[in-house]
């Protein structure tokens, strides 16, 4: 039987990491590590402004 304590530590992180690895690096073929480096932050970018929930705490309107 599954117990959350038995869950990762790293649950809360891992949420992120589908949708960046989807966008950014899935079916690509990045030419160097800069372009790579800017894609990582146009995404970084992107998902702070379009984020649910405000750093100070709350859901945006």
């Amino acid at each position: 039987m599954f117990h959350a304590d038995q869950a990762s530590w790293a649950n809360p992180i891992e949420a992120q990491f589908g949708p960046l690895r989807t966008v950014v690096m899935g079916d690509s073929n990045h030419a160097n590590h800069t372009v790579l480096a800017r894609r990582l932050q146009d995404y970084l970018r992107w998902r702070n402004v379009n984020a649910r929930y405000r750093a100070g705490g709350g859901i945006r309107k």
